[in-house]
């Protein structure tokens, strides 16, 4: 039996933005600080998500190399 994947669940930070796990397995960044978005917290809207493709390819690289494994 796998593990189920939350829906837009935050699974960590980089720089000033969260990290997004979405059901498909993406992942996203949304604006907001450890203090706003703790690890765990599911957001109910993706309406302000960033795709990682439009971050630097640097950036993207190393939040792949994080978060790689989720």
């Amino acid at each position: 039996m796998g593990i189920a994947i939350q829906d837009n669940v935050v699974i960590g930070h980089y720089k000033e933005e969260a990290v997004v796990l979405v059901e498909t397995g993406e992942l996203f960044l949304f604006p907001g600080d450890r203090n706003e978005t703790p690890v765990g917290t599911t957001l109910s809207t993706n309406k302000y998500f960033i795709p990682i493709i439009k971050k630097s390819k640097r950036d993207q690289d190393e939040i792949l190399k994080i978060y790689h494994d989720i």
